[in-house]
């Protein structure tokens, strides 16, 4: 069975060592969902640091994905993060962008 904890674990932000166990089986369970159904896109609302997006992208290579976040220190984000996902995703199709809803209100 393939796994993807051994990357995502290789790629923890320093803020996030150590990872909590219940993690792995997370992260886990994202990839054998995305590797079953084998999707061309994923959209998500919630980056943080990436590691959702590294699991479904290494079920899935070839998606494009694209994903937002607030990058904020609240809703269990971490200002700066985004930085951290953006370089963990480099080698795939992948699109992050900073976006919050009181931007989208002063629109």
């Amino acid at each position: 069975m393939q796994t993807v904890w051994p990357h995502i674990a290789a790629s923890l932000h320093p803020n996030d060592r150590p990872a909590p166990q219940a993690w792995q089986s997370c992260y886990e369970t994202k990839y054998a969902i995305a590797r079953l159904l084998q999707p061309q896109r994923i959209f998500e609302i919630g980056v943080r640091t990436g590691y959702s997006a590294l699991a479904f992208l290494r079920a899935v290579p070839t998606a494009r994905y694209l994903g937002i976040d607030a990058n904020r220190n609240s809703h269990g984000g971490m200002r700066g993060a985004i930085n951290h996902a953006r370089k963990l995703l480099a080698e795939y199709d992948a699109e992050v962008h900073e976006l919050s809803s009181a931007q989208c209100a002063a629109s």
